[in-house]
C-alpha cells in the first residue's frame, strides 16, 4: 500500500524503524513520502538517509502517484482537517490516534513474538536437558529405572532396555511388575518394590543386597538400592532405583578374608616369634608363641611400641636392629640376647621391611627363632666333651704310670720277701710297696673314670 506519512517528529521516526526493521510487513506498506515544515525533523533525517522522498508542503504529498494511505502523525486537529478537505477521494486517512493504536497493537504483537521466541527456546531448552539426563542414565553401567508414586515407569536407562528387552518408549508409564515378567527377573521387580515402598514411607535412600544365581546359573550378587525425589513441597514424586551386580566385589571380598584367615592361622601355629610394627615402632601383629616367651599379652601389646613393653636396654636393641632394617632396605639377620621377664634369651631375629603398593615402606616384620634351649644343649655337650677328653688323657695317663708302678712293686716284694725279718731295710721295702699300692689303688680310679664318664655322657646325649 503506497503511503505517505505527514508529520516527521518522533512517532514518524518510530514507524519508520519499525517498517525497516520489517515489523510492518502485514501492512504491506510502500512510503512514497515524508512531509514536514522542519527539514531537519528525526523523521525527515531518518527518511533522507534511507532514500525516501522528503516534501514540505502537504499538498505536494497529496497528489503523489499512486497515492493510497496518508498516515497523520502531527498531532493536530488542523492539520487533519486540511487532510481531509485535500485528499483525493479513494485515498485511505490514518489518524494519529488510529495510528497510536497501530503503534499498541504492533507492541502486542512484537511482546507475542517474544514471548513465543522464549518459549521455543525453553522448550529447546528442555528438550536438551531430557537428551542430556538420558545420556547420563545410559552412561550408567548399572540398571536404573525412575519410578513414580504409583511404580509407574517414568524412565529408563539402555542397561535397563538390554535386560528387560524393552525400548523406554515402550515401558514409559509401565507399572514396573507389568514389564518384567518371571523370565525377565521376577526377584529382581520383587525388590525394586520392596525399596520403592520403604523410600515412600521412610523419606529416606535405602539399600539391600541380594545373592541369587546369574542367568549362566553361576552365584550372582546384586545391590538394589533406591532414592526419593522430593518436589517444592517436600513430597516425594519419584524414586530411582539402580540395580549394580557386586558379585567380583564379593567374591574379591571372601577371598581377601580367606587369605587373611590363612595367614593368620600360620601365623598362630608358627613355633617362633612373629611381629609386624609400623614406622613409628607400634606393634600392629604379634603370634602367640611371641607371647608365650615375653610373658605378655598381645592385646596390651598391640598399639605399644618396644619402649612402653620392655626394660630400656631391650627397647633399645630392638629399636636400633628396626631402624638399621629400614636403613638397609632389605632382610637383616642378627642375633639378639635379651633378658625377658627374668630370663636371659638368645634370639635369632629376621627382620625384613614391609611395602606398600608402591614400593615406599609401611612396617616392619621381624622373625625370630628362641635359640635357648640350643645354646643351654650347646654348652652341655661342650662340657661333656671336655669330660670324655678328660677321660681320654686320665686313662692314657693310668696306662702309662701302671707299667712302672707294676716293676716296682714286683722288685720291692722280692726285696721283702728275701730280707731277713732282723733287716734294718725290710722297713724301707715295706713303706715302698704299701705306697706302689696306693699308686696302683690311684691308677685304677683314673681307668673307672675313664671308661664309666664317656658311657654317661653319650647316654645324656
Amino acid at each position: 500500500m503506497k503511503t505517505a506519512i505527514i508529520g516527521a517528529g518522533q512517532g514518524c521516526y518510530a514507524v519508520l524503524e519499525l517498517f525497516e526493521r520489517g515489523q510492518l510487513q502485514f501492512l504491506h506498506l510502500e512510503i512514497l513520502g515524508v512531509v514536514d515544515i522542519n527539514p531537519r525533523a528525526p523523521g525527515m533525517e531518518l527518511a533522507k538517509q534511507k532514500g525516501w522522498p522528503t516534501l514540505a508542503r502537504i499538498e505536494e504529498a497529496l497528489f503523489l502517484p499512486g497515492l493510497q494511505l496518508v498516515i497523520e502523525l502531527t498531532g493536530s486537529d488542523e492539520v487533519l482537517d486540511k487532510i481531509h478537505h485535500l485528499v483525493p477521494a479513494g485515498v485511505r486517512v490514518m489518524d494519529h490516534v488510529a495510528a497510536r493504536v497501530f503503534w499498541d497493537l504492533e507492541e502486542i504483537a512484537s511482546d507475542l513474538r517474544r514471548e513465543l521466541l522464549e518459549k521455543t527456546e525453553l522448550q529447546a531448552r528442555v528438550a536438551r536437558d531430557r537428551a542430556q539426563l538420558q545420556h547420563i542414565l545410559d552412561a550408567i553401567p548399572d540398571m536404573v529405572v525412575v519410578l513414580d508414586a504409583d511404580k509407574r515407569i517414568t524412565h529408563v536407562n539402555q542397561r535397563f532396555e538390554l535386560i528387560a528387552g524393552k525400548s523406554p518408549e515402550m515401558v514409559r508409564g509401565e507399572l514396573i511388575h507389568e514389564v518384567l515378567d518371571k523370565t525377565h527377573g521376577e526377584d529382581w521387580t520383587a525388590d525394586v518394590s520392596e525399596t520403592h515402598e520403604k523410600v515412600m514411607t521412610t523419606g529416606r535412600p535405602v539399600i539391600v543386597t541380594r545373592s541369587r544365581p546369574t542367568r549362566a546359573g553361576k552365584e550372582g550378587h546384586f545391590q538394589i538400592s533406591a532414592d526419593p525425589i522430593f518436589d517444592e513441597n517436600l513430597e516425594i514424586t519419584r524414586v530411582v532405583v539402580t540395580s549394580r551386580e557386586i558379585t567380583e566385589q564379593v567374591m574379591l571380598k571372601r577371598e581377601t578374608e580367606e587369605s587373611a584367615r590363612r595367614f593368620q592361622q600360620i601365623v598362630n601355629a608358627v613355633h617362633g616369634m612373629i611381629t609386624i610394627k609400623d614406622l613409628e615402632g607400634r606393634y600392629q601383629l604379634v603370634n602367640p608363641r611371641t607371647e608365650q616367651i615375653v610373658g605378655i599379652p598381645r592385646v596390651k601389646m598391640i598399639g605399644s611400641t618396644a619402649a612402653d613393653l620392655f626394660p630400656k636396654e631391650v627397647a633399645d636393641l630392638i629399636h636400633h636392629n628396626d631402624q638399621k632394617t629400614l636403613a638397609l632396605g632389605r632382610r637383616h639377620a642378627v642375633e639378639e640376647v635379651m633378658t625377658v621377664g627374668g630370663k636371659e634369651r638368645f634370639l635369632l631375629s629376621e627382620r625384613f621391611p614391609l611395602t606398600d603398593y608402591s614400593g615406599a615402606p609401611v612396617g616392619i616384620c621381624c622373625v625370630s627363632r628362641d635359640m635357648t634351649r640350643r645354646r643351654q644343649l650347646q654348652s652341655q655337650l661342650v662340657r661333656s666333651e671336655r669330660l670324655a677328653a678328660v677321660g681320654k688323657l686320665s686313662a692314657g695317663v693310668a696306662h702309662e704310670l701302671n707299667n712302672p708302678l707294676s716293676g716296682i712293686l714286683t722288685f720291692a716284694e722280692d726285696l721283702l720277701l728275701e730280707a731277713a725279718p732282723d733287716d734294718p731295710r725290710r722297713k724301707d721295702y715295706e713303706i715302698i710297696v704299701n705306697e706302689t699300692m696306693r699308686c696302683r689303688r690311684i691308677v685304677r680310679d683314673l681307668l673307672e673314670f675313664s671308661r664309666v664318664k664317656p658311657r654317661d655322657s653319650t647316654a645324656r646325649h
